[in-house]
């Protein structure tokens, strides 16, 4: 929509007729055509409400629709072309319009730069390279009545947009808060992204992306549509709160208020310390909501916790409309002003997740709480590998999913006994045979629950705490110890830490934090165990697995142990006193760059020192790295981000060879060549050194091949085929062999 002058309102002054009855046209046709804005607008009627603009003509000026159209289901950012019925309501209510839209025909729904949330996939950046967004980075841009306003990476903007006629656009960046933020690369995102909105020139919108252009019709900036989750179906939790008295309010630290609106109508959650339970109803964005009923528990902290769900249940049902973007929801007041905003809770993931056992059955139709002073896990690891504590000894099992399908395998155990408390090796073994019997699974929130094929429950988890005061930032920005630096020690800032590899050294030595981690008990006190990974500036990327605990209320690194070179890890968790590490390395056979050798190994925390107790070889990784190398791959298409498909006519031309020792050799038509790769989990990178540089035919595909070699980030097997992903999604390159 390129026309201004949304503000002009054609206003009908028809004696007798409330104003909100009143829509553009007059008379009794039927059949006509209507075409709709792509964002509604504040106006007031009976009351202040949403309007949506129409007109009749697609010259002509907007005009506000103060009533629904029958059938129409509208979503913000397209506009439409209707074709509805119109007919005259006879005696229509005082409040009510005295014509009635029904839709027709939805004849075309573009999508529209206005009312579109958009979220930055990629920008031009200060060396002039059009960079893709930080991973974990949401600039975004929304285009509503001349105005322009988002998050700019760390910072929220506003500004003002102007139309020049046909693709032609130009922004005015006004202002922006100005908080800092780290790391120091979003910040010079944040500047590159402002830089590059105020020079927009030109846009262009193809299906879901937006592309902004300078004056020279370069490409400055790439924006995706911001999809918006559904209402209902989804769990909401709550982040702030209109609390009676002028303000809004964040949550209280500690409190979790949630929100699920199912298909029935219903409306439930915890309100806090209640769970409640009421009905709704929703027309177009107006809902309405109530009365709520709730359990009638007190919960004493933390402080303020029942005034907040008073405060929480009292505006839930004074909404009366809604309005979600991405996976943020509002509600609003008959006035406008905001209630409750909500976020997108995202479902607990069964992998990678360790669980606690609340509940199992014992096999004969029972289900029983765990023994006290006793603690029964399970984690399930990406590679198919189920492990955990039993009570007493480590168990470990494989799973297969499908859906919600689930079946899991007999365990195998370490051969401790137990002899306290009572009954302890009696629950292990009833609970290692119900997992057997194991059909499906669901999560609710922090809950899993295993049933068998016939609903009975077989085992209740929740989600196991993290230990006080060693969360993932906290971790992240400490000290640890490490054979690799100069000082034999990382102090990590962002789960980052960097030095010269030596003196006056060009390289560097580069210390990560993975994100893997797990919490539990390990020797009577809380510990969190991670997994570091070195790259010491020349060949080799070495894993530590480290172990924290808090001494005086910081946080210590006790103890360090070397996993390997250039290992994966499947999964981590503390059960049963140990750290249980589940990852692939090398086996007896396998080249350094290519490790396929699937291995669980345990370890205890002695003293200060971790002590191997245990490690066991569960099987190979026979689809997994090792299978690049010995294989010379042939380029058979490449797959553009725009679904265009390049066939190679000859794939004997374009050759891919990956060798044991890190080398690879490719042919690219005329020309030879070489160089070397590195293989992280999924990740894949290629260098080339050396090539040829023959002048192959005018219709070669060489120069193409070896620049998409370059931009590869990372591999994977489809069939018995190798897919090379390129940076920014730009496009799949698939071989055979």
């Amino acid at each position: 929509m390129k026309q201004r002058g949304y503000w002009t309102i054609a206003l009908l002054t028809l004696a007798g007729v409330v104003v909100a009855a009143c829509g553009p046209f007059a008379g009794g046709s039927a059949g006509k055509t209507l075409y709709v804005g792509p964002y509604p607008v504040d106006c007031v009627g009976v009351a202040p409400q949403k309007c949506l603009l129409v007109r009749e003509k697609p010259t002509d000026d907007w005009t506000y629709f103060y009533d629904q159209i029958q059938g129409f289901e509208y979503e913000p950012g397209f506009e439409y072309e209707l074709r509805i019925m119109e007919e005259r309501v006879e005696n229509p209510p005082a409040d009510a319009s005295s014509l009635r839209w029904t839709l027709l025909e939805v004849v075309a729904k573009t999508r529209s730069l206005e009312g579109t949330p958009w979220v930055m996939e990629a920008y031009l950046n200060s060396e002039g390279v059009l960079a893709g967004a930080l991973p974990g980075s949401a600039a975004t841009a929304r285009f509503e009545n001349g105005e322009v306003g988002g998050n700019a990476s760390c910072n929220n903007y506003f500004g003002t947009y102007r139309f020049h006629g046909g693709d032609k656009l130009s922004v005015d960046i006004g202002g922006m808060t100005e908080m800092y933020c780290a790391p120091e690369e979003l910040m010079a995102q944040e500047g590159d992204f402002l830089a590059a909105l105020d020079k927009a020139a030109s846009y262009v919108i193809a299906e879901n992306k937006l592309q902004i252009e300078d004056v020279s019709g370069k490409e400055i900036l790439v924006f995706s549509a911001l999809e918006s989750v559904p209402l209902v179906g989804t769990t909401w939790q709550l982040t702030g709160y209109n609390n009676g008295a002028g303000g809004f309010a964040s949550v209280l630290a500690g409190t979790e208020v949630t929100a699920v609106f199912a298909e029935d109508g219903k409306l439930g959650g915890s309100a806090g310390c209640n769970n409640y339970a009421t009905s709704f109803e929703i027309s177009g964005d107006r809902i309405s909501i109530g009365p709520v009923a709730a359990t009638m528990m007190m919960c004493p902290a933390p402080d303020g916790i029942m005034d907040q769900e008073g405060a929480y249940l009292s505006a839930l049902e004074a909404a009366s409309t809604y309005a979600i973007e991405g996976k943020q929801l509002s509600l609003f007041d008959s006035q406008g002003q905001v209630l409750l905003g909500f976020t997108v809770r995202e479902p607990t993931s069964l992998l990678g997740t360790e669980w606690q056992v609340v509940g199992y059955n014992n096999g004969r139709q029972a289900v029983v709480s765990v023994i006290i002073g006793t603690e029964m896990t399970a984690t399930f690891g990406e590679d198919g590998s189920m492990t955990g504590s039993a009570g007493c000894n480590n168990y470990m099992a494989s799973y297969e999913l499908e859906g919600d399908a689930i079946s899991i395998g007999p365990a195998a155990t370490t051969r401790m006994f137990c002899g306290e408390p009572e009954g302890i090796m009696e629950q292990e073994a009833q609970y290692l045979a119900a997992l057997q019997t194991a059909a499906t699974y669901r999560i609710d929130g922090d809950r899993l629950q295993l049933r068998t094929a016939d609903g009975a429950l077989v085992a209740d988890y929740l989600l196991k705490p993290q230990a006080a005061g060693l969360d993932q930032e906290t971790l992240a920005n400490m000290e640890y110890r490490s054979d690799w630096t100069q000082s034999g020690v990382a102090p990590l800032v962002n789960g980052e830490y960097r030095e010269q590899a030596a003196p006056g050294s060009a390289t560097e030595t580069v210390v990560l934090l993975t994100g893997d981690a797990a919490h539990g008990q390990l020797n009577g006190q809380d510990a969190a165990a991670v997994i570091l990974v070195t790259d010491p500036g020349g060949s080799g990327t070495f894993y530590d697995l480290a172990v924290v605990v808090e001494q005086e209320g910081q946080p210590v690194n006790i103890a360090t142990a070397f996993l390997g070179d250039r290992a994966r890890i499947n999964s981590l968790s503390i059960a049963g006193n140990e750290i249980v590490v589940d990852m692939i390395t090398h086996g007896p056979d396998d080249a350094m760059c290519c490790p396929t050798q699937n291995v669980v190994q345990t370890f205890a925390l002695e003293g200060e020192e971790l002590v191997q107790t245990s490690s066991q070889v569960v099987g190979s990784e026979d689809s997994g790295t090792g299978a690049l190398v010995g294989v010379v791959w042939k380029w058979e298409n490449f797959l553009e981000s725009n679904d265009n498909t390049i066939i190679v006519d000859d794939p004997d031309k374009y050759t891919l060879e990956f060798l044991a020792d890190g080398t690879v050799r490719v042919k690219a038509d005329c020309n030879n060549g070489s160089g070397s790769y590195m293989v992280e989990g999924s990740q894949l990178t290629i260098n080339l050194q050396a090539m040829t540089l023959a002048m192959c035919p005018p219709d070669s595909l060489s120069d193409q091949y070896i620049k998409y070699l370059g931009e590869v980030v990372s591999y994977v097997f489809d069939g018995g085929n190798l897919a090379l992903a390129l940076r920014y999604d730009t496009g799949i390159m698939t071989f055979i062999k």
